[in-house]
């Protein structure tokens, strides 16, 4: 299944140049739910940044499975900073509890590398 590869590619040691592609492929291809996998995939390698995540979150077609959210916001938790906490901020009221939760997470995710002096 092509969303079990891409949530497993994150995990995996390394991301070759020709996965990188592949999950990036996968970003654009029009499937809310399998960028969202793709992109967490790449937030934990560390390849792709909170400006092209907050484009995401913002062309999110109405009614989609909050899972495309949350994983959204699971990827804020990799690679995202201080100036994604106001973005952030606005989940942790979501009617949607996996939301709130995700959005949480990230916050004290991001907080952490700002006291590990990890993150701006």
């Amino acid at each position: 299944n092509i969303l079990t590869a891409a949530y497993a590619a994150g995990f995996l040691n390394g991301l070759p140049p020709a996965r990188e592609k592949a999950l990036r492929d996968m970003t654009n291809n029009g499937n809310p739910l399998q960028s969202a996998f793709a992109t967490l995939a790449l937030a934990r390698h560390g390849r792709i940044g909170s400006e092209r995540i907050h484009q995401q979150l913002e062309q999110i077609p109405p009614n989609t499975d909050e899972k495309v959210t949350r994983f959204l916001l699971m990827s804020l938790a990799e690679v995202g900073n201080r100036r994604d906490l106001p973005l952030l901020a606005t989940y942790l009221e979501s009617a949607e509890p996996e939301l709130a939760n995700a959005s949480a997470g990230a916050i004290l995710a991001i907080q952490r590398r700002k006291d590990a002096g990890h993150a701006p």
